[in-house]
């Protein structure tokens, strides 16, 4: 925020459904974000806007780019659209991500009660988020959680997020595990596409998809990122794509 206030540029922030104080919306598919953008900007009469989102944020990223004021996308670290054909959406997603998944498709009611008794009263702190290294983190990853002021920024969004439950986080989930709603090659936007090479989380061929589906993107490959860090490794570049 700090940054691109610095370089005028205003940015807004906000919850999706389910996360924090934003009021849950059960069986919202990614398009849904859509309506949500649109009333977020009619109430701070914003003209024109750019989207980034990162993980799953990126597909939602993505939908706004459909909003008759959108002007360009940025996705970092982005899933795929699941249920493509000719695609595989687990290929090099670490297993116990993909159980999540498989679970979350199959049976949603104990996905769910499954991430309550998880995450349920759970308060993140700095010390924690640094000592979480989970096996499908990469290297790079790690590094940047051992930064005491990204430590600090990682533990309170956390804790934002689930303040009034887990029904964000079930909600992704169970909207990435279906088709978005939308054709996202028929996005009329330009869109920036920043990947990590190392990524375990959500493996760079959901990038290449991403790139591959969308006719004006642009494809950004780091070779020692993984999942986090990606904006400020592509900062100037993002800054121009927003500011086109």
């Amino acid at each position: 925020m700090d940054f691109l206030s610095s370089i005028d540029i205003r940015a807004i922030f906000f919850s999706r459904a389910g996360y924090s104080t934003s009021t849950r919306d059960p069986g919202r598919s990614v398009i849904n974000v859509l309506q949500d953008i649109s009333q977020l900007h009619d109430f701070f009469e914003v003209q024109s806007f750019s989207s980034i989102g990162h993980s799953a944020g990126g597909s939602h990223a993505l939908a706004t780019g459909l909003e008759p004021r959108c002007r360009a996308v940025v996705t970092l670290s982005s899933n795929a659209e699941f249920g493509h054909p000719n695609f595989d959406y687990f290929a090099g997603v670490d297993p116990e991500n993909v159980a999540g998944y498989k679970q979350a498709i199959l049976d949603p009611e104990r996905f769910e009660a499954d991430l309550i008794e998880e995450l349920q009263g759970f308060q993140a702190t700095p010390e924690a988020v640094k000592n979480r290294a989970p096996r499908f983190f990469s290297k790079k990853d790690i590094e940047l959680r051992q930064n005491s002021d990204y430590a600090q920024i990682v533990a309170e969004a956390v804790n934002r997020g689930i303040a009034n439950g887990v029904g964000g986080r079930a909600d992704d989930i169970f909207a990435l595990a279906k088709r978005w709603g939308f054709d996202v090659s028929a996005l009329p936007v330009p869109v920036l596409v920043v990947h990590g090479q190392e990524d375990m989380v959500v493996p760079l061929s959901h990038a290449r998809w991403i790139h591959a589906q969308v006719p004006n993107s642009s494809l950004m490959i780091s070779n020692d990122y993984g999942h986090f860090g990606l904006f400020d490794w592509a900062r100037n570049q993002i800054v121009e794509v927003v500011s086109g």
